[in-house]
């Protein structure tokens, strides 16, 4: 029997735009590709988001990897400001997260994210924080999603049995480690890009809802 439902927070319960923070620095397109590379899909991104850099670390890793002092001081404006600019809420789920709540599920976060959202800030930015029974944030345990030890650690932090836990998150890969730590789980689907949130991100609310009833 499902008692607990866990969710990601990129792409599930917050929409996330890797070039919003940069857009605020620079339209210049050359700019905008080289920050996106130097910065977000970088090997500093995921090791913060693994708890093994600091952002003082990744900010002289990012400005030594910038091809002009330009480049530079727009990468690091948007590190600097990243979860500003990159974070809003999806609409739908701050419902569908207490709905469920109130239907006497335990509800829970399990991310990838570093220790900047670790703490009170997270509440600027998912503002019903506080409806949670537990957010589980990887750098601040050192793992990351789809190893083993992520899913192991998280059930134990919070005293859960895997198979009365359901998950939801983007990446198949990520519900396939759960799968194989012992805890279903539901890929949602929704695309990074803002035509497509209102569409598929409401139709996952619905989706959702559906599953969530089944497992009652």
């Amino acid at each position: 029997m499902i008692k607990n439902i866990v969710f990601d927070l990129g792409q599930v319960l917050l929409d996330y735009v890797t070039d919003g923070a940069t857009r605020a620095f620079t339209e210049d397109t050359a700019i905008l590709r080289e920050v996106d590379l130097v910065v977000y899909k970088s090997s500093e991104w995921i090791m913060m988001d693994a708890g093994l850099m600091t952002e003082e670390e990744a900010r002289k890793s990012f400005i030594a990897k910038c091809s002009s002092k330009e480049v530079a001081e727009v990468a690091i404006n948007s590190f600097n400001n990243w979860d500003q600019y990159n974070l809003t809420m999806h609409p739908g789920m701050e419902a569908l997260v207490k709905e469920l709540k109130a239907a006497g599920y335990r509800i829970y976060v399990l991310s990838n994210l570093s220790a900047r959202l670790g703490g009170e800030r997270l509440k600027e930015h998912l503002t019903y924080a506080d409806v949670f029974d537990g957010i589980f944030i990887s750098a601040l345990h050192r793992c990351l999603k789809p190893q083993p030890a992520i899913y192991e650690a998280f059930f134990k932090e919070y005293d859960l049995v895997p198979g009365e836990c359901f998950f939801v998150d983007d990446l198949p890969k990520n519900i396939a480690g759960a799968k194989e730590a012992g805890m279903d789980g539901y890929v949602s689907r929704r695309e990074c890009t803002k035509a497509s949130y209102s569409i598929a991100g409401n139709a996952d609310s619905r989706i959702l809802r559906r599953i969530c009833r089944r497992l009652r």
